[in-house]
């Protein structure tokens, strides 16, 4: 039996894939709502649709390893050396150059806390104090972001 994906799992999949939610949807021929529903944790699929989800992905080259989702095969610490480094297929990387490039933006003083609030929400999930105003709230005075 394989493990059940969460419905982060299925939207970091989803997003790898580069599939919006109707995209998916159309893809495991289920309804967007079934996979908007699950991904904001409103609702479970019953389990026909989940596997359907999960195989439409699959299908389109993304691997459920424990926890996550990756691009290619999901390695484990024991098979990597098993694994010919052709068969792997990167995730998109960011570059230093990238980053250099961003900062020197001005989208990217409002993007910032929006990144860092993202990084905090999936690293920690949802915190009752927490507050990384972004995008024109940059302007306003005080924290940059409160945890």
């Amino acid at each position: 039996m394989m493990p059940e994906i969460t419905p982060v799992q299925l939207k970091a999949a989803r997003a790898l894939a580069g599939w919006s939610q109707q995209e998916l949807a159309n893809q495991a021929r289920v309804a967007t709502s079934t996979v908007a529903d699950f991904e904001r944790g409103h609702r479970s699929p019953v389990a026909n649709n989940l596997e359907a989800m999960r195989s439409a992905l699959e299908n389109a080259g993304i691997s459920f390893a424990q926890g996550g989702a990756v691009v290619g095969p999901a390695l484990t610490a024991r098979s990597r050396s098993n694994v010919p480094a052709a068969s792997v297929r990167p995730i998109r990387w960011v570059s230093e150059a990238d980053v250099l490039d961003w900062a020197g933006r001005r989208d990217a003083q409002a993007g910032l806390p929006e990144l860092v609030r993202r990084l905090i929400l999936a690293e920690a999930g949802y915190q009752p104090d927490f507050r990384f105003p972004s995008g024109d709230s940059v302007q306003m005075h005080g924290w940059d972001g409160v945890l």
